[in-house]
């Protein structure tokens, strides 16, 4: 089976090989469907951020969608049980650009913990956002944050909550000059400033920003977030330890939806993110589930523009036809798909497609007469 996957293009390769490591630790394939009722994505909308959800009106006058996201979905189908559910999907999500208004379909992969304990459950996801980005073959990175730390502080700078926007914002962009601007425009004091301004600049490997983030923990809530990083890493090293998995403060989701653990995940060879997740307990209650859940999504379509290689040849070889009957045709055809060939035939003798080596059909059967170096 793995010698049938190598011989796809690369691009097609990742979903098989990202199936077998998801099944491998109990993840079971997840189909729905490409309709869901308007109501469950507006009501959300600020989870999903989508670009603009494609609606049109059902047989029974109900106002439909077109899925704009996954986790939404599986989050409401989702049974209340004791029981974890661990599901993977390969799934397109459909979305309005703003801009264009034109329609964009979106293939993506991912997986949900649904349900399982806190401590493990985050380890085995993370860790398996750290395989597929290895899966990938390339250099990769995985960047986590704690939204904890970003709540405590802002609890601790006690500014209102459009103000705090503003400053989740400006930690996002990693720009101190903004939060320095914003915080100082909504009266917080000089020492708060250049605190915020100082936990703004962390990023780097667990092992020194760890460190450093004790000494950032003025408060409970920035506490318990570092000692649920510090247990993550622990646990994550345990499955093995990643030098590609860094503390990025920048790294922030939607507070209404996400808590805990949030990451983002990159590659070389794409100028954005690949793969994004986090943990969404939020989420979970806003639909009434008492439960906790998180997951990522790798977006498939970043990968396909990041490795898409255009071709040298078409095929490998052309077969000149030269009026012969199609029995011999056909089994001059057969004779170099054998052994192998890509083979494109036509009755023109200068081949219309960009090939290695020209055939032609001769009464001996096909017959080599040129071959591109």
């Amino acid at each position: 089976m793995s010698n049938l996957i190598d011989l796809l293009p690369y691009a097609e390769q990742i979903p098989l090989k990202l199936r077998a490591v998801f099944e491998q630790y109990g993840y079971k394939k997840y189909i729905m469907s490409n309709f869901e009722p308007y109501d469950l994505y507006w009501e959300n909308r600020n989870f999903i951020k989508s670009e603009g959800i494609i609606t049109f009106t059902a047989a029974n006058g109900r106002l439909m969608a077109l899925r704009p996201d996954v986790t939404t979905s599986i989050i409401k189908h989702a049974a209340m049980s004791e029981q974890p559910e661990k599901l993977y999907y390969i799934e397109n999500v459909f979305r309005t650009d703003h801009q264009t208004k034109d329609f964009r379909e979106i293939r993506q992969m991912g997986l949900e913990y649904i349900g399982g304990e806190q401590g493990y459950a985050e380890a085995e996801v993370v860790f398996l956002a750290l395989q597929s980005l290895q899966t990938l073959g390339t250099d990769y990175r995985l960047n986590l944050n704690h939204m904890g730390l970003i709540e405590g502080v802002l609890e601790y700078v006690g500014a209102e909550e459009a103000v705090s926007d503003d400053i989740k914002m400006a930690i996002k962009q990693k720009n101190p000059h903004d939060i320095a601007m914003i915080a100082q425009q909504a009266g917080v004091r000089a020492e708060k400033i250049q605190f915020l301004t100082s936990f703004t600049a962390l990023c780097g490997d667990f092992q020194s920003v760890l460190a450093q983030l004790k000494g950032f923990a003025v408060n409970e809530t920035m506490r318990a977030a570092v000692a649920e990083l510090e247990g993550l890493v622990c646990a994550v090293s345990a499955f093995a330890p990643s030098p590609n998995m860094q503390f990025d403060v920048s790294v922030i989701n939607d507070m209404d939806y996400y808590n805990g653990t949030v990451f983002r995940g990159y590659i070389k060879e794409s100028p954005s993110s690949v793969l994004s997740g986090g943990r969404y307990d939020n989420m979970m209650k806003r639909f009434g589930k008492e439960q906790c859940a998180l997951g990522f999504g790798l977006y498939l379509g970043e990968l396909d523009r990041a490795f898409y290689a255009s071709p040298e040849y078409d095929a490998d070889v052309y077969l000149y036809q030269n009026g012969f009957a199609a029995d011999a045709v056909a089994a001059a055809v057969k004779a170099l798909t054998e052994k192998g060939l890509r083979v494109y035939t036509g009755a023109q003798k200068e081949p219309p497609v960009r090939v290695k080596t020209v055939y032609e059909m001769t009464g001996a059967g096909a017959m080599e007469v040129a071959a591109n170096d």
